[in-house]
């Protein structure tokens, strides 16, 4: 039979053995011998050709603040794939990599985007990393008409950030560790802080900025409050660079207050920093479309990073009056880009045949949950991008322990024309 499909997942978030047993990691057991299971299955299936991770298959973001993100005489990353509870995942890996006919790539994500090729490699033998050797957490997948990436290099709080400071240093680490380990502190002080909530907040504080303070700052001091992790210190023992402990607030918010207004200067290949905010609020569409959408061909962007898996299919016809909302919505500074977001987000969905001119899916995630306890809609999201004659066809599913069950699937397949 034909390999013809190819799997998309991300955000599977594996940490530490103390991260399940103190509860503030968001990937547990149950989810572990879940995601081997699905491994097994996609290694006996002799239609997949390639499963594509799309980033953050580890995470040494989420540590409480008195904990280390460094592991002493190792590798952090060493020691996330020689946790128990990451055991199925991990030797359900080894074993599709060694699946004649099947490759397994890895794009990095923004809570592992530390992580360098021959780290991966060395975990996972055989592996193909896509990992940018010149930008620090970036990766594109990029196959015939399909491009993934994580998507965190369209949100203001989480792509690489190498033109800030902390302690005198440059770094890469942007805003976004630090709420990551806010969240985790808030679970171990009994005051969790969902990433939901976290995308809420930062949209509502967007709503209502006036324009005069600085924008990440205002956001950063919410969102600590919240988890009650104002004025402690973190400690970073060498992570990245940086060796002293960081006190919390003040040297982050010092250090970031002006990533929006640098945003643009120093992220020209990113999207402009109207849009980064939209994808800090979890609604990465806008910069795939930006980023992507071509009248020239039909294009499938697959993104993680938001944990909300969503399929979305889009037809712009190309007039003066398409090529003008694509523009406006580009520039911050166009007075029409608020509703040239909101006309890209209301797209017709095909054209007259029933063909995409785009398609964006959203990988969602495998964790178990983000706030110390499991997640009731127990989400386990895969994508499939397969091949028949001319078209590229796209569907997303919710793995039950079942491959391609129709009642699994999330939403509409739909497909582009090559």
């Amino acid at each position: 039979m034909s390999r013809t499909k190819r799997i998309f997942i991300s955000d599977i978030h594996m940490g530490t053995e103390d991260s399940v047993k103190k509860k503030y990691g968001w990937f547990w057991k149950e989810k572990g011998v879940l995601l081997g299971g699905f491994l097994t299955q996609l290694a006996s299936d002799d239609t997949v050709a390639e499963l594509v991770i799309v980033g953050d298959l580890f995470d040494e973001w989420v540590v409480p603040y008195g904990i280390s993100p460094v592991a002493t005489g190792s590798n952090q990353f060493d020691v996330i794939a020689s946790a128990p509870q990451n055991q199925p995942v991990i030797q359900g890996l080894k074993q599709l990599i060694a699946t004649s006919g099947v490759t397994v790539s890895y794009v990095p994500g923004n809570h592992d985007m530390l992580i360098q090729s021959g780290q991966l490699t060395k975990i996972l033998p055989g592996i193909k990393p896509i990992i940018d050797p010149n930008v620090t957490g970036k990766g594109v997948y990029k196959s015939g008409v399909v491009y993934a990436e994580h998507g965190s290099y369209y949100d203001l709080f989480n792509a690489p950030d190498t033109y800030d400071t902390l302690q005198g240093a440059t770094h890469h680490l942007p805003v976004g560790f630090f709420v990551a380990r806010s969240q985790a502190e808030g679970v171990i002080n009994g005051h969790p802080l969902s990433q939901s909530s976290v995308f809420k907040e930062i949209k509502v504080l967007w709503n209502n900025w006036n324009k005069k303070d600085p924008l990440v700052t205002n956001i950063y001091d919410a969102i600590a409050s919240l988890s009650q992790t104002n004025d402690q210190n973190i400690v970073m023992n060498g992570l990245d660079g940086i060796d002293q402990n960081v006190e919390n607030t003040n040297d982050v918010t010092d250090s970031y207050g002006n990533v929006y207004d640098e945003w643009d200067q120093h992220m020209p290949d990113s999207v402009n920093a109207t849009i980064a905010v939209v994808g800090a609020t979890g609604m990465l569409r806008p910069a795939a479309i930006l980023k992507y959408y071509s009248f020239s061909s039909s294009n499938i962007a697959i993104f993680g990073h938001t944990h909300k898996a969503e399929i979305k299919s889009v037809w712009l016809s190309e007039t003066d009056e398409s090529k003008e909302i694509l523009k406006a919505a580009r520039d911050k500074t166009d007075p029409n880009q608020e509703s040239a977001l909101e006309n890209l987000l209301n797209l017709p969905k095909t054209d007259e045949s029933g063909a995409s001119g785009f398609i964006y899916v959203n990988t969602g995630t495998w964790i178990t949950g983000d706030s110390g306890k499991p997640d009731i809609n127990q989400r386990a999201n895969y994508a499939v991008i397969e091949q028949k004659g001319s078209s590229t066809y796209a569907t997303l599913y919710n793995y039950n322990g079942v491959l391609y069950a129709p009642s699994s699937e999330m939403g509409s397949t739909y497909h582009v024309n090559n």
